[in-house]
């Protein structure tokens, strides 16, 4: 009996006698279940294996699914059908899937039934492959990045298969190695075996493979670098509804599009041109690159391929998933073309997936209270110097980097490499010696540049080694550096996140030299030999991965705990993608380091706050039965979002904003601003009426946990008034979605609709110095790490917490909006996941200002003359909401969109 058997047991003992029963087990009861199961089958554990075990037991059963899946849908033309078939489909690739990903994945149970939930939703949204006649349906599934949307496309097609589509193409990226990668997990969680076998050998059973071999699916494409579709392996293949399904995963590629859809077009009929009775399911991984028509006239090709492969067949299904969908949803809904069909608008169904508490994604590491929470940043804003001489923002491709003349790595990027081999480390004696291990250093797109930094990077790791080996514990040696990094970063980041230290500098040390051993150096690029081997069992990956364009989406580097970060993007999908420190990080989350300036860090926040507006958008509008193009239509006046291709904007410099459910807060402001913003407030504060609130106990409702001691609040405020004070202060002119002028605008416009009439006003209270306002009231400070500071422009975090917006809401209310929800979805809601916008009133706006006092790197108070004044506003939702005009100039367009 191995241990893998001993922990699926636990796991089963476990699930019986408390998850079922809705009792949460303790770390103790998962310890006591795991030394029973071992002393009946003789098994001894050690004691650092024992607490590895039970830490992985723990995830198993401590995770959590945030929110719901909210969707919105157009259902024309569309019969409802999986209901009252379920029963008779026999589950055959499903069924073995989950198992897989329960006992050989371990994931957790609640994240297994959240993939059975939204599968089952998008299965039922597309047609039935057995109804007769011609039928289209396309849709759009949005996940986070790195969140686990190839697992569930995997689990839509496993039961797409059993329903009965016959053939499934998967559109998986346009690099080779990012194919491989989507073939090889689709051979494990649907194949059941390895696809690059070749002749008529048996084939080696993989994943799915062990726990059922007999539901037979045929692959014409395979996991090697160069599987793709090619028409000499199609030719042994056919397209019949009566076959066993085909499996096609493809590059998005000219000459491969070209050569599957006339493959294809030997099975049509020749009448129709279509390929009758057989229904075809297209997934498009990564749906807004290359499958977004970006051409004026005729369609930009892999586009217009991707619409020929749907046309050809008379029962299509085409399903994109993406953690960006802001381009797909701006494709028009009436865009056809006479020989090409409709456009690839996702005009049926879009479709957001929950997502679990153990990911680690945007909102944990950009959030306002990150800082405190989840402190992996390490911005290079006091290393600028460093990182800025060595590779400069704008280069070109044949660049030498150098750093003082030298041509050797900066010190923050040394730096960012000690702390990977901390990582690694602490990883090992954790007892995850067998993981893959990578760290990521994304500095420039050019391949020649890579290899030069990849060059750098290799001297110093061979330095480290020379060095580390004779320079023993002496003042300034290799160790001592580690030792103090261990101290000085290591410790009190794992007791933010993890609550205490489990590991001691005497471990760490005496793994160092192993982990330096197997640690290896490699650029990912188109031509680069290099490549990851992530199927190797006997030695995991251990790489300091040096890349680009190649790394920056879809593909996943497993065990990524550390990344040197520089690239430089305006544009909100492009950035999100970059992002491939998102995902999930198993007991090793508070190992991750994360090295980037001031201004990526600036930018994320802005994309967290736009990406979270959104979803909720999708929560409130599938609430109101709105459809896709509802949503299209937000995303075009949504104030976060003003950045696009250039392109789009070559023709216009009006844009149109609306606010609606929307929120803005100020991070940038003019430092000649200032006072001019302090004498604002306090002018506006004294015709508010506002009254001193202590309230050690939580404010109007117990759903919501606050610490604050004592705020200023005042109700019923005159929407006007508001708009008055906003027209008059002041942010920073570079600010893309907080322009105080525009947002008065907005509030008047809807002053005329009866909305937005009735304010309430807050000066939040924070944990600063106190600061005297006017009438010789004082509150306390809001301490904010400020990201960059100069003589033209102040940055720093975000300012509001989501809980914030929660402070003027009753019990009531939220129970109210909960009960709508648990009805709508069929499934338990959690108050806190309710957003505040989606309950207050039409009539209704918060506005709640923060006193910053603003921080250094150091956490060491930077004086001002006067008081910084930042504010965030929460604005209801409203189905006639208008929308603002205002123009914008080239300075605009240079700054956000260079």
């Amino acid at each position: 009996m191995n241990i893998n058997a001993i922990l699926d047991m636990t796991r089963i003992i476990i699930k019986a006698n408390f998850v079922d029963k809705n009792l949460l087990p303790t770390k103790e009861i998962i310890t006591d279940s795991l030394n029973d199961m071992c002393q009946k089958f003789d098994i001894s554990l050690t004691a650092d294996l024992l607490k590895s075990k039970v830490d992985i037991l723990s995830l198993n059963f401590s995770v959590e699914i945030e929110g719901a899946s909210p969707v919105l849908s157009d259902n024309k033309d569309h019969l409802e059908w999986l209901p009252q078939n379920r029963g008779d489909i026999k589950w055959k690739f499903w069924n073995r899937y989950e198992k897989y990903l329960l006992q050989d994945k371990g994931l957790p149970e609640k994240s297994v039934k959240s993939i059975n939930r939204t599968t089952d939703q998008v299965l039922s949204l597309l047609e039935n492959p057995s109804r007769a006649g011609t039928w289209d349906r396309r849709g759009l599934v949005v996940g986070s990045v790195q969140s686990g949307k190839t697992g569930n496309y995997t689990g839509l097609i496993c039961k797409a298969a059993d329903a009965g589509y016959k053939v499934i193409v998967v559109l998986a990226g346009i690099h080779n190695d990012l194919r491989a990668q989507s073939q090889l997990r689709l051979d494990e969680g649907f194949l059941g075996y390895e696809s690059n076998i070749d002749g008529d050998g048996p084939r080696k059973r993989i994943g799915v493979g062990y726990i059922d071999p007999t539901p037979k699916v045929n692959t014409i494409t395979n996991r090697s670098e160069n599987g793709d579709f090619q028409r000499s392996a199609a030719s042994q293949f056919n397209i019949e509804p009566d076959q066993i399904p085909l499996l096609f995963v493809v590059k998005k590629n000219k000459s491969i599009l070209d050569n599957l859809n006339s493959w294809v077009s030997t099975f049509a009929d020749p009448g129709s041109k279509k390929v009758k009775d057989t229904s075809i399911l297209v997934i498009d991984d990564e749906a807004d690159q290359a499958s977004v028509d970006t051409a004026e006239d005729d369609p930009s090709t892999i586009n217009k391929l991707i619409r020929k492969l749907l046309s050809s067949f008379e029962k299509s299904a085409y399903v994109g998933y993406t953690a960006t969908p802001f381009a797909n949803v701006l494709i028009s809904d009436s865009k056809d073309h006479q020989n090409h069909g409709e456009d690839l608008f996702p005009k049926s169904f879009i479709l957001s997936l929950p997502v679990p508490s153990n990911y680690v994604g945007p909102h944990k590491i950009f959030s306002a209270d990150a800082d405190q929470d989840y402190p992996i940043i390490k911005s290079l804003s006091s290393d600028i110097d460093d990182s800025s001489q060595w590779v400069s923002k704008t280069h070109k491709k044949d660049l030498i980097p150098t750093y003082h003349g030298v041509e050797r790595i900066p010190p923050c990027l040394e730096r960012a490499i000690f702390s990977f081999l901390l990582s690694v480390s602490a990883r090992t004696i954790r007892g995850d010696e067998n993981k893959h291990n990578s760290m990521l250093i994304h500095v420039t797109r050019f391949k020649d540049v890579q290899l030069e930094v990849a060059a750098q990077v290799m001297d110093c790791i061979d330095d480290i080694r020379a060095k580390i080996n004779h320079e023993g514990d002496k003042e300034d040696s290799i160790l001592s550096k580690l030792n103090k990094l261990w101290n000085d970063d290591y410790i009190p980041t794992t007791e933010a996140i993890r609550g205490n230290v489990d590991i001691q500098w005497g471990c760490i040390k005496k793994e160092i030299i192993s982990t330096l051993d197997k640690l290896e150096v490699k650029t990912i690029n188109g031509s680069s030999k290099d490549g990851l081997d992530y199927l190797r069992e006997d030695f995991p990956e251990c790489v300091i991965a040096i890349g680009g364009d190649k790394l920056s989406r879809g593909l996943t580097l497993e065990g990524l705990s550390v990344s040197y970060f520089l690239r430089q993007s305006k544009m909100y999908d492009t950035l999100m993608q970059m992002g491939r420190w998102f995902g999930y990080r198993p007991r090793y989350d508070d190992l991750c380091r994360l090295f980037t300036n001031t201004s990526m860090v600036s930018n994320f926040q802005s994309i967290l706050m736009a990406s979270e507006e959104l979803v909720e958008e999708l929560n409130e509008m599938s609430e109101l039965g709105m459809t896709p193009k509802d949503f299209g239509l937000k995303v075009k006046v949504h104030p976060g979002l003003l950045v696009t291709n250039k392109m789009k904007m070559r023709n216009t410099r009006e844009v149109d904003v609306s606010f609606a459910s929307g929120v803005a807060e100020s991070t940038a402001i003019n430092p000649r601003d200032i006072e001019k913003n302090w004498e604002s407030l306090n002018n506006f504060l004294s015709v508010c009426g506002l009254n001193n609130i202590q309230h050690s106990k939580k404010l109007n409702n117990s759903y919501i946990k606050r610490n604050w001691s004592d705020i200023f609040y005042a109700h019923s405020v005159k929407g006007l008034n508001v708009a008055n004070f906003l027209a008059e202060f002041r942010t920073h002119d570079s600010s893309r979605a907080v322009i105080p002028e525009i947002i008065a605008k907005y509030i008047n416009a809807q002053i005329s609709n009866n909305e937005l009439i009735d304010w309430t006003v807050v000066v939040h209270s924070g944990t600063g110095s106190k600061v005297q306002l006017n009438n010789d009231l004082s509150i306390k400070s809001s301490q904010r790490k400020v990201l960059s500071i100069d003589d033209e422009k102040i940055t720093f975090r975000r300012l509001a917490s989501k809980n914030d917006e929660f402070i003027d809401l009753t019990d009531d209310e939220i129970i109210k909006k909960v009960k709508i929800w648990e009805s709508r979805d069929k499934t338990s809601i959690k108050p806190k996941d309710v957003h505040s916008r989606q309950i207050r009133s039409k009539s209704k706006g918060l506005i709640m200002f923060y006193i910053i006092e603003p921080l250094n790197e150091d956490k060491e108070v930077i004086q001002l003359d006067y008081p910084l004044v930042g504010f965030m506003v929460s604005f209801p939702r409203s189905t006639t909401a208008k929308t603002v005009k205002y123009r914008v100039n080239n300075v605009w367009i240079k700054e956000n969109m260079s």
